[in-house]
């Protein structure tokens, strides 16, 4: 298809400028009223909403906990532990069921995005239908402020999809820039896209620092810009042990891009900065597939690399429940419970090293099964070479003692431990 058009293009006379103003005419849906009126505070951080399944389930939390877990990070790795407050807010969770978490933007990336755009983050504004009759949702609340918009409610850290740089070429005032990003919006620029838009992750804040001449109003902006999504989490306690609260296992995510760009993960980034005491959250709950079995007595394997040690964690918090409330006789014989877990060092980033080792001496978790990457400088250890080398092992709990196996991590690792 790429080869076609360009030849059909040439037979015609079309030439590459027509085809890049050949684009579709992106209309708004709503007006923007700017005005002095102020709205409630923290309306948009406490109108951040996801599907219909989760709204029962909406909170604003406390933040009571935020601490690093790795006993060497770095500028580029951290893995910090979070704990939030749920109490009196009924909100009941299962072991290892998923949060949702409503992140936001960075205050330096949503300056810069105004300064683009051309707006007054101070400014408060309401939306209006132009069309009547229309039923589109508004973008944001209403009112709402410039800075609360872009701070809650867009995604400016993502790669934008082709209809969005057909939408910028709209409000390109240089004829190279319009010509440039029509193109990429349709099938002739795909190479082009697929280079420098979508392999080097380039964000929408980015793309308008690449083509400063385009200016669109700000209310088409909003309409038109994907709106920033909740990220999930596997809870990462027992709602026996921990009734009140709720514990995630997070990582930092900052990457290299291309020039030696860092690009740091929107959720991530935000978490890190919050304070204990002084911070909230806006989450909810769903369930998982993470569920321990129904009989107790059931052999478990649990497979696990870096945070994916989240739901592990969980389950052997309500393995230790269980095992100190049982009294004297009515202890129950434990099941067998092997966790192997991949990290790098065991002195470094071995997440949760007390409680589980812990948990191993009181026998609910009956051997820990270390796989590191960097502990020998001459050999490599992934968590797929302890399994193949614990296959006697593993085939006697699968295949005589019917154990049920669990694998959170990278769908790499995922990949290899299939294979084995």
């Amino acid at each position: 298809k790429c080869r076609v058009w360009p030849a059909i293009n040439q037979f015609l006379g079309i030439s590459m400028a027509d085809v890049g103003s050949a684009l579709i005419v992106y209309e708004p849906s709503f007006r923007i009223i700017y005005s002095a009126e102020l709205p409630a505070p923290e309306v948009s951080f406490r109108n951040r909403r996801s599907s219909s399944a989760a709204l029962s389930t909406h909170r604003i939390v406390d933040l009571i906990e935020n601490r690093e877990l790795l006993k060497r990070p770095t500028e580029m790795l951290s893995t910090f532990h979070i704990a939030l407050s749920t109490a009196n807010r009924e909100l009941p969770y299962g072991t290892a069921h998923n949060v949702g978490i409503h992140p936001r933007n960075d205050y330096k990336v949503v300056a810069k995005m105004c300064k683009c755009l051309g707006v007054d983050p101070e400014q408060i504004f309401t939306l209006k239908r132009l069309k009547f009759g229309t039923s589109k949702r508004f973008p944001v609340p209403n009112p709402c402020s410039v800075r609360d918009a872009l701070l809650w409610h867009v995604d400016l850290m993502s790669p934008p999809r082709k209809a969005f740089l057909g939408f910028m070429a709209q409000y390109a005032a240089d004829p190279d820039e319009k010509l440039r990003l029509g193109n990429m919006s349709l099938l002739i620029g795909k190479d082009d896209y697929h280079e420098h838009i979508a392999v080097d992750k380039k964000t929408v804040l980015e793309l308008f620092e690449m083509f400063p001449s385009v200016h669109p109003p700000f209310e088409h902006f909003l309409e038109e810009c994907a709106p920033l999504q909740p990220r999930m989490f596997t809870i990462a306690s027992s709602a026996l042990q921990h009734p009140d609260q709720i514990h995630l296992t997070v990582a930092l995510s900052r990457t290299v891009k291309s020039a030696g760009r860092i690009h740091d993960g929107v959720c991530s980034t935000y978490m890190k900065t919050l304070r204990p005491g002084k911070d909230m959250l806006n989450i909810f709950i769903r369930k998982s597939l993470f569920n321990l079995p129904e009989k107790r007595s059931t052999p478990v394997i649990m497979v696990a690399t870096g945070t994916g040690i989240a739901p592990f964690r969980a389950f052997i918090q309500e393995g230790m429940w269980h095992y100190r409330e049982a009294k004297g006789d009515d202890k129950p014989k434990l099941p067998e419970w092997h966790l192997f877990f991949g990290c790098r060092y065991a002195d470094d980033d071995f997440l949760y090293a007390d409680e589980i080792r812990a948990a191993q001496e009181a026998g609910v978790v009956t051997g820990v099964h270390l796989a590191l990457s960097r502990q020998d400088p001459t050999t490599k250890v992934y968590v797929q070479d302890v399994l193949e080398k614990s296959g006697d092992l593993l085939w006697d709990l699968i295949d005589n003692k019917n154990a049920s196996m669990f694998i959170c991590g990278s769908v790499n690792m995922g990949k290899s431990v299939r294979d084995v």
